[in-house]
């Protein structure tokens, strides 16, 4: 039996300080896209709760809904301009049977 093809080849660094970079570049890496995906779920998350989704009735105008689901220590036009900016709305007429994202933090 021939010992000379029964060996392992053993793997030899040669320069330890780019061994160790190698390894901190990869964990770099590997942390940063582990970031970006939790980012993206709990954006997603955090999306859904601080929105409530209203239907426009009839007779309804923004000031109403933002009156209606503000705070008293909230601006009602500083209300109508986040709802305007998260609906993408350009002017102050809504349609009876949108629906609109009405934020909960104001």
């Amino acid at each position: 039996m021939n010992t000379r093809y029964n060996r392992k080849k053993k793997t030899i660094i040669k320069s330890k300080f780019r061994f160790t970079l190698f390894i901190v570049v990869c964990m770099m890496l590997t942390v940063t896209f582990l970031n970006s995906q939790l980012d993206k779920s709990i954006a997603m998350g955090a999306e859904k709760d601080q929105f409530e989704i209203v239907k426009v009735t009839d007779g309804e105008t923004l000031w109403s809904i933002a009156e209606q689901y503000s705070n008293e220590d909230t601006d009602i036009r500083e209300m109508i301009y986040e709802i305007k900016k998260i609906n993408d709305i350009n002017n102050s007429t809504i349609k009876n049977g949108i629906e609109l994202k009405i934020p909960k933090y104001l």
